[in-house]
Order: C-alpha cells, then structure tokens, then sequence
C-alpha cells in the first residue's frame, strides 16, 4: 500500500513538474503575485500623497549600506549617497532656473552619471524630463522642442551636440523661448559645489501617477 501511495505521489509531482514547464504556471503565479504588490504598494504611496517617484528612489537610499556603489561611468563612480546629494543639488538649480513643478525640463544629453542626477532631480522638484534624442537637428529637433513645452534645455558639452543647437539658436530662443544650458565643465563644477539641499515636500504634492 505504501508503495502504491509512494508511486502515486511520484507520478503526481512528475506531472504537477510536466505541467509547470509546459504552462510556466509557477512563473505567471509569481508575476500576478508581483503585479498585485504592486498595486497595493502604490495605493499606499496614492493614500500618502506620495506618487512621486523620488520617494522610490529615495526609499532605496535609506535602506542600502550609504556606502553602496549606485551609479558608475567611466567619469566616476557614486554610492548611492552620493548619488542622491548630486540628485538634490541637480533640483536646487532646477529651481534657481525658475522650473515650477508640472513642467518638463528638455533633455538633450548623452548616457552620463550627470544625466541620471538631472533625471531624478527633476523629480524631486515634481517635474520629468523631455528626453530628445541628441542625434536630431533642425526641424525635427525644433519640433520635438515644441512639443515639450519645457522653459529651458540642458545640452551635453559634446561637440556635435553644440553644433546641432547652435544651428537652430535663433529659432529655439525666438520662436520657443526656451533658455539653452550648455552642461559643460565649468556649470558642472558649479552644480557639484552647491549645497546639497533636499528640496521641500510642496514640489512633489501634486504629483500623480499619469504625470508625466
């Protein structure tokens, strides 16, 4: 009788096995479960007013060793409490440009650790960037400028990058209005010396999760 029990339990964790591998029934499981944590962690984060997704990165800050790598690049390497001080100072000259929360900010810069800490400075000033793709010039590039409707434009020091915006200058600051900053050695130097001031909780209030 043990026996038979015995087989029986073998055949059926055999084709409990057969059946997993053909239909990945462990693997969807284990995806609804994810998708529902999911959804309760950000009615949570709804209920707390608290959408913004600086607060997710800030929660990785908090509960990772500070001195923890976070971001490299061949400039440099930072931990995450590096990071998140580089992130904050990226937000205070957000701000010192009159960039209001709601507002995108218009990207036009190569992979780089200062595109990362511009990236999440906006969000902690309850704005989002524009990424424009910095192959693009003329009118597509004006185009795309337009549609962003951002006040300003943060451009890669990279010498080809210059010369695309140099070539619609006129038209990016006439037409648009919109203030090109060229991050260049010098403004970074001058980002990288300010004060790493966390900005207050009024810039994210009103963000939302079909922002942007």
């Amino acid at each position: 009788m043990a026996l038979v029990a015995g087989a029986a339990i073998a055949g059926t964790s055999v084709a409990a096995a057969y059946l997993d591998a053909k239909f990945h029934i462990k693997k969807d499981a284990k995806t609804l479960w994810n998708l529902y944590s999911a959804e309760r962690h950000w009615k949570k984060a709804s209920r707390e007013n608290r959408e913004s997704l600086w607060y997710e990165f800030e929660n990785q800050v908090y509960r990772l060793p500070a001195t923890e790598q976070c971001i490299w690049s061949r400039d440099g390497t930072y931990t995450w409490l590096e990071t998140h001080a580089q992130c904050c100072r990226y937000a205070q000259f957000f701000l010192s440009h009159n960039v209001q929360p709601g507002e995108l900010v218009a990207f036009y810069l190569q992979n780089s650790a200062e595109f990362m800490f511009a990236m999440l400075g906006s969000w902690a000033i309850g704005c989002a960037p524009a990424m424009i793709n910095y192959n693009l010039g003329g009118d597509g590039l004006v185009h795309c400028l337009k549609l962003s409707g951002s006040k300003i434009i943060l451009v890669d020091e990279d010498s080809e990058c210059r010369a695309r915006i140099e070539a619609v200058r006129d038209r990016i600051e006439g037409e648009l209005g919109m203030k090109i900053v060229v991050l260049d050695h010098a403004l970074k130097a001058e980002i990288n010396a300010s004060e790493p001031k966390r900005p207050e909780e009024k810039y994210r209030q009103n963000v939302t999760g079909e922002f942007p």
